[in-house]
């Protein structure tokens, strides 16, 4: 790019004697900008970049979503995946998970369900705190208990709730040792940015083989 830039200068200026003074005095400016404007050009192109690589999925596209780090649930050797963004302070959550997502229903429809945390924060006071409690869970091979748990407590449960429901499934120290690890956050800030880059707008959201569907349509799809 330099090497254009500097050739394009070149140029004009064999033509500078023929040029106005003002375009003389625009041309001896760039001139000794040059390595300012090409950082400009590049931070640019990386910003452009980086907005295409996160844009939210156009409707009716296929989404793919990285499963990594993430509990599965239902059939897992299903023909058909359903990645689920869940808030467990989310009522319409709490509701998909008592119907959706009970394991003996999606062993019959033969789904395998992939859990993707998407706390609404600035909405649900204690929806952080809950998905982090999740992924601990998770980690521990307990998930399963752990959202029967939460199923049973409903959207209304408080912190105290997930240390109960921690110590009960994991022991005494589940809380204060895994919640706040480098490891779990990390683990909720992936889930989140998936959750971005699909486009998702509010809990639950629902992708089955990557598109996007109703929780009727999913419902109504499971009784055949």
């Amino acid at each position: 790019m330099k090497f254009l830039l500097l050739s394009s200068i070149l140029l004009l200026g064999g033509c500078a004697m023929r040029l106005p003074p003002e375009d003389r005095l625009l041309l001896e400016s760039i001139k000794a900008n040059q390595d300012t404007l090409i950082a400009a050009l590049r931070a640019g192109r990386q910003a452009t970049a980086l907005r295409n690589q996160n844009a939210p999925a156009e409707v009716g596209a296929v989404i793919r979503v990285d499963e990594t780090g993430s509990p599965i649930v239902g059939d897992t050797a299903g023909t058909q995946k359903l990645v689920v963004f869940t808030d467990f302070q989310c009522p319409f959550c709490v509701r998909a998970s008592r119907t959706v997502l009970a394991n003996a229903r999606l062993q019959r429809a033969g789904i395998r369900a992939v859990i993707k945390h998407y706390p609404l924060e600035g909405m649900h006071a204690n929806a952080r705190d809950a998905a982090l409690a999740a992924i601990v869970a998770h980690r521990h091979g307990a998930f399963p208990q752990f959202l029967e748990a939460m199923n049973a407590r409903g959207e209304n449960f408080q912190p105290k709730d997930l240390v109960d429901i921690l110590r009960g499934i994991l022991g005494p120290g589940a809380w204060a040792d895994s919640c706040k690890t480098n490891e779990t956050l990390r683990q909720l800030d992936l889930d989140k940015a998936e959750a971005e880059k699909a486009g998702v707008q509010g809990t639950p959201t629902f992708l089955l083989d990557g598109k996007k569907v109703s929780q009727q349509a999913l419902v109504e799809g499971m009784r055949k």
